[in-house]
């Protein structure tokens, strides 16, 4: 039977400091989850599980991009997808881009006028183009307007 430990608990390694520190470095520094652990002194098959502990909670608060458009009323919006780089996983094929040469995923980002970002997509394949990516996950109630190759703007 498996151990439930809550974020206090004298069994568990770290301290919330601490376990914070653990996901600023995973996803700041992007270190490697060997290396981390190796720092804090934790097992290496438990280190995945602190950043998603801080990121989850995060996640669930962080306000609907819609309401948040609306609330602003910006008169457009920019949109670009940002290919980021990854180790392979599973499926080769359909995380290599060739237009980048590499394997990782591919990110919608909705910003306001000011370059504060509104919405982030789920990660998508790295084989997906920016425009049909863009199309494919982005909210249905912003408009497409018009698509150049590195600058998006959409009327809402």
């Amino acid at each position: 039977m498996p151990t439930v430990t809550r974020q206090g608990d004298r069994r568990r390694k770290l301290r919330p400091f601490q376990s914070a520190l653990v996901a600023r470095v995973y996803l700041r520094e992007h270190t490697a989850l060997a290396r981390i652990a190796a720092g804090f002194g934790i097992s290496e098959s438990t280190a995945p599980a602190y950043p998603g502990a801080v990121v989850d909670p995060l996640a669930e608060r962080s306000p609907d991009p819609l309401k948040t458009l609306r609330g602003h009323q910006p008169g457009f919006v920019l949109l670009d997808g940002a290919p980021a780089e990854c180790d392979r996983v599973g499926d080769g094929r359909a995380g290599y881009s060739r237009k980048h040469r590499r394997h990782g995923v591919n990110v919608q980002v909705v910003t306001d006028p000011g370059g504060r970002p509104v919405w982030l997509s789920p990660a998508l394949p790295g084989r997906a183009y920016d425009l049909p990516a863009a199309l494919l996950c982005c909210p249905s109630d912003v408009r497409y307007e018009a698509w150049e190759p590195y600058f998006g703007c959409i009327r809402v």
